[in-house]
């Protein structure tokens, strides 16, 4: 599904924009998107019921100008009845930071954007290739009626936080070649020793306490959080925008420098985050490199309020003090 909004730079804050619904295989398909807390959001969007449910692979793409460049999120999700419980769309709440989009993905107001869907299951277990072509001419259709709209299909999930944000890239359910069993909110993950102990003093330590147990508990950790944690320590790609900042809660917990380094570089190279969030989690887990890339690319006093936190006691000192030797070199 292609879909050109059109006049999107000058939208009002949290008010969802719908492209116009395509009939495909017996369901409607919409695009949601909105300007929210600092954020570009964007969703697919069905008209399944709580009778039905339908299980998809989805990409959404947006594109800068002449399509020179693409930034594309891909997720697998059960759109209509899941866990008793309607979820009628999915998406990115924090798909990009608006100011970037708004500087490298809108061509004079106009938003170029895509949404491919691969069925996965179907209540008859059919598989199907859905890739819309229809294109809309229309202007950007304002829903008129945008409370009951978002009554009927609710706040948009946080993909994020949602068991199915992506595919899980490894099983540690399974016991063969592992010697313990971290405890994580009921969840458990079954790993060695031996490794975990190698990559992370902490473990080190905890391991060496509680030699003689086969199942040990860990406090202040969320499951998803941990699973991408162990991912990238056993060898999976790295993180990417919505797994980085949980990733590095988690390495940052435990001691495991190679995987905050991992984070660091990931932030350095290709995250498209704002410069305020890179520099929240500069301070909060002591990236020196992040922190000097970001204060280097700050050369104004609208810079520096765009960084800037309303309480300024909540900022790292070290980011304090290299926005203070800015604003002296601007006076």
């Amino acid at each position: 599904m292609k879909q050109l909004f059109e006049s999107f730079d000058n939208i009002p804050e949290d008010i969802g924009y719908y492209c116009e619904n395509k009939d495909h295989f017996g369901i409607k398909w919409s695009i949601l998107i909105k300007k929210r807390h600092g954020h570009f959001q964007a969703f697919l969007v069905t008209n399944l019921t709580k009778s039905q449910s339908i299980s998809v692979e989805f990409t959404i793409r947006i594109y800068s100008k002449n399509r020179e460049k693409c930034l594309e999120r891909t997720n697998t999700s059960v759109f209509g009845s899941f866990n008793n419980e309607l979820h009628n769309d999915w998406g990115w709440k924090r798909f990009l930071d608006w100011e970037t989009f708004e500087k490298e993905y809108l061509n004079n107001g106009n938003l170029d954007s895509e949404v491919d869907v691969k069925i996965l299951e179907t209540p008859e277990k059919s598989e199907k290739k859905v890739h819309f072509e229809e294109e809309s001419e229309t202007d950007l259709e304002i829903d008129e009626d945008l409370e009951q709209r978002e009554e009927e299909i609710d706040e948009p999930e946080i993909v994020e936080n949602s068991e199915n944000e992506r595919k899980i890239r490894r099983n540690f359910e399974e016991k063969q070649f592992s010697d313990v069993a971290l405890l994580v909110d009921e969840q458990k993950f079954y790993v060695s020793k031996l490794f975990l102990s190698s990559q992370s003093p902490y473990f080190a330590n905890l391991f060496s306490e509680n030699s003689g147990k086969s199942e040990i508990k860990l406090s202040n950790s969320i499951p998803q959080n941990f699973q991408y944690f162990l991912e990238i320590l056993y060898g999976e790609p790295g993180p990417d925008e919505e797994t980085v900042e949980g990733i590095l809660s988690i390495a940052d917990m435990y001691n495991t420098p190679t995987i905050i380094k991992k984070c660091e570089e990931y932030l350095l190279e290709k995250s498209t985050k704002s410069m305020k969030d890179k520099l929240e989690m500069a301070g909060k887990y002591k990236l020196d490199a992040l922190r000097k890339s970001c204060v280097s690319r700050i050369r104004t006093v609208s810079d520096i309020r765009s960084v800037a936190l309303k309480n300024p006691r909540e900022m790292d000192h070290l980011i304090l003090a290299a926005l203070f030797q800015k604003i002296l070199t601007l006076v």
